[in-house]
């Protein structure tokens, strides 16, 4: 789909982006479509068996996360650091 630009490269190519709940659901779906705009993902889910899966379909990178621990989601981050070196 061509951005307002003309541009048929969308503007989520090479974007970093973290999801939380990825393995499943709205998370999952989300996943799917931002990987197949171009966009470079961090799949956080507390299933980290099914967060994995989806992320080895799609090349990404998926990390056991439960949203309500501070360390899961500070490790989620760094892990974006570590990987790509920015969030967007």
């Amino acid at each position: 789909m061509p951005t307002p630009s003309g541009d048929s490269r969308s503007p989520l190519v090479a974007r970093t982006v973290p999801i939380t709940g990825a393995a499943r659901g709205i998370g999952a779906a989300t996943a799917r479509r931002l990987a197949g705009a171009g966009a470079r993902l961090v799949l956080g889910d507390i299933d980290g068996g099914r967060g994995e899966k989806l992320a080895s379909e799609h090349g990404q990178v998926s990390v056991r996360a439960d949203v309500t621990q501070t360390a899961d989601i500070e490790a989620m981050v760094d892990t974006v650091y570590q990987r790509w070196g920015r969030l967007d």
